[in-house]
């Protein structure tokens, strides 16, 4: 008992925290929920129960829809930059249907269509993939063909399907994480553009680091890393709302409120609070604050305030996507390799600066034992916990579903993240293609 004291109250004694919360306090919480119990447990579990019933309608909704797996093959010869794949998820985001309703979204599970774009190492090379619902094929075959001529698109079979069913089993063990954004959506990573240069030899492509690692990789060594994309507008996401409200805080003028809280939060914020009241001060949302400085010109801010300034109004003016970015390494269990996991993880600080945006892995989703007080209470529960998060995340790979809230993330960033690799990305087994498709000519004999 003394151990659990010490790790909520910082190694206070037992007879320290009575005195410093006070037994009377602590006897009176008790009393009252013992009278509205009957009326907070109910609540409290219909929202559980509500959350299960939606993620059930949309699950099965999202298999009844059906998809194909497109390979992309790379030219040999690509000289064009990550702007072209711009301009390809330019055209996807015309799947965007709009606002959907109340009763369609949360009853009969429909949901804006989502395509997953995916790298995968294996020791026979890498591949470039992308799933797709099947009625959305021709406008994403248009839309490469249209900025890549010389790829190459041809409908496979998934290759998960190849995989067991489940994962880890006593053959092969494996690791997933889920990387999500540090700050707001609203704050954006280094794009492609930081990486350019005007002379083509001083390019570089922030590829490089990824397909080098893939392209390394032994036999039955296996490194997935997917985007889960979903376009996303203005009325179905308040990323633009949030980062003018920080343009308007940075530059001393009024901030508008941007997030308002419905019944159902409120509701689940009481019940939060009156859980933590005996441990924590009740916390509620404020109204931001109406600013009595005078507004600041461009001019005034320092360097890394314009950078952060011009980046999210560059963000918030560009098309945007929701995107679940996840990252899997399989490989047997005599021989896993977890370098090749910080390898995975560390590849996507490039991305990231500590005053606009980074990387980091979410800590709901990814693989990890658990640590200070779970681990004590659990103990016994410990390895299974971590199985159980494993196996949860390799069906999520392969069922290509996004977390809850995922990260938002404009054309030009999604397009730095993924795109056709220039040639000046020299990893030795990525699939390329070696010669050319031409015309016969118009003179050829025949007969």
């Amino acid at each position: 008992m003394q151990e659990i004291f010490n790790y909520l109250f910082g190694g206070l004694p037992i007879p320290a925290i009575v005195s410093e919360i006070g037994l009377g306090i602590l006897q009176s919480i008790f009393e009252v929920f013992s009278y509205v119990w009957w009326i907070v447990l109910p609540v409290f579990l219909s929202f559980y129960l509500w959350d299960l019933y939606v993620a059930a309608n949309k699950k099965a909704a999202g298999k009844a829809a059906k998809s194909v797996v497109l390979e992309l093959r790379i030219p040999k010869e690509n000289l064009r930059s990550p702007k072209a794949m711009e301009q390809v998820f330019a055209t996807l985001h015309g799947t965007y249907e709009g606002e959907i309703g109340w009763w369609d979204k949360n009853i009969k599970g429909k949901s804006q269509s989502s395509m997953s774009f995916e790298m995968v190492g294996r020791s026979g090379g890498v591949y470039f993939y992308i799933r797709v619902p099947d009625g959305q094929r021709n406008l994403v075959e248009s839309a490469l063909f249209a900025q890549y001529p010389n790829a190459e698109i041809s409908i496979v079979d998934d290759y998960v399907d190849y995989l067991p069913a489940s994962l880890p089993n006593p053959v092969y063990d494996v690791w997933g994480a889920d990387l999500v954004l540090d700050k707001e959506s609203a704050y954006p990573i280094k794009t492609y553009l930081y990486f350019e240069e005007k002379e083509e030899e001083q390019r570089l492509d922030p590829l490089t680091v990824i397909l080098e690692t893939m392209s390394k990789l032994r036999e039955n060594e296996m490194i997935f890393l997917q985007y889960v994309i979903k376009a996303t507008g203005e009325k179905t996401n308040d990323y633009k709302k949030k980062g003018q409200a920080i343009v308007d805080k940075m530059l001393g003028r009024e901030v508008k409120e941007v997030v308002e809280l419905g019944v159902f939060e409120h509701l689940l914020l009481w019940v939060q609070n009156f859980l933590t009241a005996f441990i924590a001060e009740p916390k509620w949302p404020e109204p931001p604050k109406k600013s009595e400085a005078a507004p600041k010109s461009i001019a005034s801010l320092s360097f890394t305030e314009k950078e952060v300034l011009e980046g999210i109004e560059g963000k918030i003016s560009k098309l945007c996507f929701e995107v679940n970015v996840r990252a899997v390494y399989i490989d047997r269990q005599e021989s896993f390799h977890k370098a090749y996991i910080s390898g995975i993880t560390s590849a996507f600080k490039q991305f990231g600066s500590h005053h606009i945006n980074s990387f980091k892995t979410n800590k709901d989703t990814s693989v990890s034992p658990p640590k200070g007080f779970k681990a004590w209470v659990f103990s016994d529960w410990k390895k299974q916990q971590e199985y159980l998060k494993k196996r949860a995340m390799f069906t999520a790979y392969k069922e290509r579903s996004m977390i809850k809230k995922p990260p938002v993330f404009s054309i030009e960033e999604l397009a730095t993240l993924y795109h056709v690799p220039t040639s000046l990305v020299g990893a030795p087994s990525m699939r390329r293609i070696e010669a050319k498709k031409g015309e016969p000519p118009e003179n050829l004999p025949i007969g």
